[in-house]
Protein backbone atom coordinates (compact mmCIF):
# COMPACT_ATOMS: atom_id res chain seq x y z
CA UNK A 1 0.00 0.00 0.00
CA UNK A 2 1.11 3.13 -1.20
CA UNK A 3 1.06 6.36 2.02
CA UNK A 4 0.49 9.87 1.27
CA UNK A 5 2.91 12.37 1.41
CA UNK A 6 0.52 13.52 4.02
CA UNK A 7 0.80 10.10 6.37
CA UNK A 8 4.62 9.70 5.37
CA UNK A 9 5.21 13.42 7.06
CA UNK A 10 3.23 12.65 9.77
CA UNK A 11 4.49 9.16 10.82
CA UNK A 12 8.02 11.00 10.43
CA UNK A 13 7.60 13.29 12.57
CA UNK A 14 6.24 10.87 15.52
CA UNK A 15 9.23 8.91 14.77
CA UNK A 16 11.31 11.95 15.48
CA UNK A 17 9.21 13.08 18.84
CA UNK A 18 9.73 9.35 19.51
CA UNK A 19 14.18 9.78 19.45
CA UNK A 20 13.57 12.66 21.07
CA UNK A 21 11.50 11.72 23.79
CA UNK A 22 14.05 8.09 24.26
CA UNK A 23 17.15 11.03 24.63
CA UNK A 24 15.22 12.76 27.37
CA UNK A 25 14.78 10.28 29.23
CA UNK A 26 18.17 8.77 29.00
CA UNK A 27 19.22 12.54 30.01
CA UNK A 28 17.57 12.47 32.85
CA UNK A 29 18.26 8.68 34.11
CA UNK A 30 21.64 8.63 35.08
CA UNK A 31 23.52 5.77 33.61
CA UNK A 32 23.62 2.52 35.35
CA UNK A 33 26.69 0.07 36.00
CA UNK A 34 25.61 -3.29 36.78
CA UNK A 35 28.42 -5.64 38.09
CA UNK A 36 27.90 -8.84 40.19
CA UNK A 37 30.52 -10.65 42.64
CA UNK A 38 30.45 -14.46 42.89
CA UNK A 39 31.35 -15.39 46.50
CA UNK A 40 31.89 -18.83 47.21
CA UNK A 41 31.17 -20.65 50.60
CA UNK A 42 32.20 -23.73 50.26
CA UNK A 43 30.99 -25.92 46.92
CA UNK A 44 27.95 -23.10 47.05
CA UNK A 45 27.82 -19.44 45.09
CA UNK A 46 26.20 -16.63 46.35
CA UNK A 47 26.19 -13.67 44.16
CA UNK A 48 26.39 -9.77 45.58
CA UNK A 49 25.36 -7.71 42.90
CA UNK A 50 26.49 -3.70 42.57
CA UNK A 51 24.68 -0.98 41.19
CA UNK A 52 26.65 2.15 40.59
CA UNK A 53 26.16 5.56 38.51
CA UNK A 54 28.35 8.29 37.79
CA UNK A 55 26.68 10.10 41.05
CA UNK A 56 27.89 11.20 44.01
CA UNK A 57 25.85 10.74 47.03
CA UNK A 58 26.82 10.53 50.69
CA UNK A 59 24.43 7.74 51.08
CA UNK A 60 24.15 4.43 49.60
CA UNK A 61 21.60 1.13 49.60
CA UNK A 62 21.79 -2.26 50.52
CA UNK A 63 19.59 -5.43 50.76
CA UNK A 64 20.33 -8.27 52.36
CA UNK A 65 17.29 -10.50 52.18
CA UNK A 66 16.76 -12.06 49.17
CA UNK A 67 13.06 -12.64 49.36
CA UNK A 68 12.19 -8.97 50.52
CA UNK A 69 10.68 -8.23 46.75
CA UNK A 70 8.50 -5.37 47.88
CA UNK A 71 11.88 -3.43 49.57
CA UNK A 72 13.83 -4.42 46.10
CA UNK A 73 11.02 -3.37 43.76
CA UNK A 74 10.84 0.20 45.45
CA UNK A 75 14.95 0.85 46.16
CA UNK A 76 15.66 -0.26 42.40
CA UNK A 77 13.43 2.26 41.12
CA UNK A 78 14.38 4.98 42.93
CA UNK A 79 18.09 3.73 42.83
CA UNK A 80 17.67 4.40 38.83
CA UNK A 81 15.80 7.65 38.52
CA UNK A 82 18.65 9.35 41.19
CA UNK A 83 21.40 7.46 40.63
CA UNK A 84 22.23 6.51 44.32
CA UNK A 85 24.29 3.02 44.63
CA UNK A 86 22.76 -0.16 44.93
CA UNK A 87 24.77 -3.26 47.49
CA UNK A 88 22.41 -6.50 47.14
CA UNK A 89 22.58 -10.32 47.85
CA UNK A 90 21.01 -12.25 45.60
CA UNK A 91 20.23 -15.21 46.70
CA UNK A 92 16.96 -16.18 44.49
CA UNK A 93 14.43 -16.10 46.54
CA UNK A 94 15.52 -17.42 49.63
CA UNK A 95 15.99 -15.40 52.90
CA UNK A 96 18.48 -17.18 54.75
CA UNK A 97 21.63 -18.68 52.57
CA UNK A 98 22.31 -21.87 52.71
CA UNK A 99 25.71 -23.57 51.59
CA UNK A 100 27.51 -26.98 51.94
CA UNK A 101 31.32 -27.68 53.26
CA UNK A 102 32.53 -31.27 53.05
CA UNK A 103 28.84 -33.59 53.64
CA UNK A 104 27.19 -31.16 55.91
CA UNK A 105 24.69 -28.41 54.80
CA UNK A 106 24.60 -24.69 56.52
CA UNK A 107 22.36 -22.38 56.89
CA UNK A 108 22.54 -18.87 58.22
CA UNK A 109 20.68 -15.38 58.23
CA UNK A 110 23.23 -12.77 55.79
CA UNK A 111 22.08 -9.85 58.49
CA UNK A 112 23.34 -11.97 61.94
CA UNK A 113 27.15 -12.13 60.37
CA UNK A 114 28.04 -8.63 61.47
CA UNK A 115 30.05 -9.64 64.84
CA UNK A 116 31.63 -12.83 65.90
CA UNK A 117 28.65 -13.80 68.35
CA UNK A 118 26.19 -12.64 65.48
CA UNK A 119 27.49 -15.83 63.03
CA UNK A 120 27.94 -18.29 65.71
CA UNK A 121 24.77 -17.76 67.42
CA UNK A 122 22.92 -17.77 63.60
CA UNK A 123 24.80 -20.92 62.38
CA UNK A 124 23.66 -22.61 65.84
CA UNK A 125 19.72 -21.18 65.38
CA UNK A 126 19.24 -22.24 61.35
CA UNK A 127 21.33 -25.47 61.35
CA UNK A 128 24.97 -26.28 62.92
CA UNK A 129 27.76 -24.46 64.20
CA UNK A 130 31.47 -25.72 63.18
CA UNK A 131 34.63 -23.74 63.04
CA UNK A 132 35.15 -24.59 59.46
CA UNK A 133 31.56 -22.94 58.77
CA UNK A 134 32.19 -20.15 60.91
CA UNK A 135 35.30 -19.10 58.50
CA UNK A 136 33.19 -19.71 55.69
CA UNK A 137 30.58 -17.31 56.90
CA UNK A 138 33.12 -14.75 58.14
CA UNK A 139 34.94 -14.33 54.67
CA UNK A 140 31.69 -14.24 52.96
CA UNK A 141 31.09 -11.19 55.78
CA UNK A 142 34.33 -9.67 55.03
CA UNK A 143 33.82 -9.52 50.97
CA UNK A 144 30.37 -8.26 51.76
CA UNK A 145 31.83 -5.03 53.86
CA UNK A 146 34.54 -4.57 51.57
CA UNK A 147 31.92 -3.82 48.50
CA UNK A 148 29.78 -1.69 51.40
CA UNK A 149 31.19 1.81 51.36
CA UNK A 150 31.08 2.63 54.78
CA UNK A 151 32.49 6.26 54.70
CA UNK A 152 28.45 6.66 53.76
CA UNK A 153 25.29 6.90 55.70
CA UNK A 154 23.91 3.08 54.98
CA UNK A 155 20.68 2.94 54.38
CA UNK A 156 19.15 -1.06 54.48
CA UNK A 157 15.82 -1.60 52.99
CA UNK A 158 13.75 -4.77 54.51
CA UNK A 159 10.30 -6.14 54.52
CA UNK A 160 8.55 -7.81 57.47
CA UNK A 161 5.34 -10.45 57.83
CA UNK A 162 2.55 -8.75 59.86
CA UNK A 163 2.76 -9.60 63.96
CA UNK A 164 6.48 -10.93 63.45
CA UNK A 165 8.35 -7.72 63.46
CA UNK A 166 6.97 -3.97 63.97
CA UNK A 167 7.50 -1.16 66.25
CA UNK A 168 6.20 -3.02 69.20
CA UNK A 169 9.26 -5.07 69.53
CA UNK A 170 11.02 -1.43 70.34
CA UNK A 171 8.42 -0.45 72.39
CA UNK A 172 8.50 -3.73 74.70
CA UNK A 173 12.05 -4.14 74.45
CA UNK A 174 13.46 -0.57 75.58
CA UNK A 175 16.00 -0.41 73.46
CA UNK A 176 15.81 2.86 72.09
CA UNK A 177 13.28 5.95 72.11
CA UNK A 178 10.10 5.50 69.60
CA UNK A 179 8.21 7.46 68.07
CA UNK A 180 4.89 6.30 67.12
CA UNK A 181 2.64 7.57 64.55
CA UNK A 182 -1.18 5.97 65.63
CA UNK A 183 -2.59 6.76 62.34
CA UNK A 184 0.43 4.76 60.69
CA UNK A 185 0.62 1.16 60.11
CA UNK A 186 3.28 -0.64 63.06
CA UNK A 187 4.76 -2.93 60.63
CA UNK A 188 6.02 0.60 58.37
CA UNK A 189 8.94 2.53 60.43
CA UNK A 190 12.17 3.42 60.48
CA UNK A 191 15.39 2.38 62.71
CA UNK A 192 18.01 4.43 62.89
CA UNK A 193 21.72 4.84 64.92
CA UNK A 194 21.54 8.69 64.44
CA UNK A 195 19.53 11.18 66.44
CA UNK A 196 19.37 13.78 63.81
CA UNK A 197 17.80 11.54 61.51
CA UNK A 198 15.31 10.34 64.00
CA UNK A 199 14.60 13.66 64.88
CA UNK A 200 13.84 15.19 61.84
CA UNK A 201 11.62 11.86 60.84
CA UNK A 202 9.59 12.22 63.87
CA UNK A 203 8.78 15.87 62.81
CA UNK A 204 7.49 14.30 59.61
CA UNK A 205 5.32 12.18 61.91
CA UNK A 206 6.58 8.49 60.73
CA UNK A 207 7.17 5.66 63.36
CA UNK A 208 10.67 5.79 63.96
CA UNK A 209 13.42 4.37 66.19
CA UNK A 210 16.57 5.66 67.45
CA UNK A 211 18.49 2.57 68.89
CA UNK A 212 20.33 2.74 71.36
CA UNK A 213 23.64 0.76 70.65
CA UNK A 214 24.37 0.22 74.60
CA UNK A 215 21.57 -1.14 75.32
CA UNK A 216 20.34 -3.78 72.38
CA UNK A 217 21.80 -7.05 72.44
CA UNK A 218 24.89 -7.72 69.87
CA UNK A 219 22.74 -9.72 67.39
CA UNK A 220 25.27 -9.66 64.92
CA UNK A 221 23.10 -7.21 62.75
CA UNK A 222 23.97 -4.72 60.59
CA UNK A 223 22.32 -1.84 62.62
CA UNK A 224 24.66 -2.72 65.69
CA UNK A 225 27.88 -2.96 63.26
CA UNK A 226 27.28 0.09 62.18
CA UNK A 227 26.65 1.63 65.61
CA UNK A 228 29.33 0.49 67.10
CA UNK A 229 31.60 1.58 64.05
CA UNK A 230 30.29 5.34 64.71
CA UNK A 231 28.37 4.53 60.69
CA UNK A 232 24.89 6.39 60.39
CA UNK A 233 22.44 3.55 59.64
CA UNK A 234 18.77 3.78 58.76
CA UNK A 235 16.40 1.04 57.89
CA UNK A 236 13.20 1.58 55.74
CA UNK A 237 11.25 -1.40 57.30
CA UNK A 238 7.65 -2.14 55.73
CA UNK A 239 5.76 -4.72 55.79
CA UNK A 240 5.66 -7.30 52.65
CA UNK A 241 3.34 -5.99 50.16
CA UNK A 242 2.96 -2.10 51.29
CA UNK A 243 5.16 -0.86 48.42
CA UNK A 244 3.68 2.25 48.28
CA UNK A 245 4.02 3.00 51.72
CA UNK A 246 7.76 1.96 51.10
CA UNK A 247 8.20 4.14 48.27
CA UNK A 248 6.58 7.15 50.68
CA UNK A 249 8.69 6.51 53.40
CA UNK A 250 12.11 5.94 51.34
CA UNK A 251 11.38 9.22 48.99
CA UNK A 252 10.77 10.91 52.78
CA UNK A 253 13.94 10.02 54.29
CA UNK A 254 15.99 11.43 50.77
CA UNK A 255 14.50 14.51 51.75
CA UNK A 256 15.58 14.66 54.70
CA UNK A 257 19.31 13.13 53.58
CA UNK A 258 19.09 15.96 51.67
CA UNK A 259 18.93 18.70 53.59
CA UNK A 260 20.19 16.93 56.90
CA UNK A 261 22.01 19.11 58.79
CA UNK A 262 24.87 18.02 61.96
Amino acid sequence: MKLSPFYISRYFIAFLFSLSSCAQDSARSPKAIVREYPILLGTSEVRLRKTTYSTDFPFCFVQLHSNEATADHVTKMISEESGIEYLQIRNGTERMIGFRLGNKQFRFDPNRIFSTKGIVETLKLHSTYTENAFLAVRRFRDSLLNHLDQTKTIIAVHNNTEADFSLTHYLESRTGQVYKNPLQDEDDFFITTDSVLFNQLKEKNFNVVLEDGAKINDDGSLSVYCSQKGIPYINVEAEHGHLEEQERMLRALLQVLHGKKP
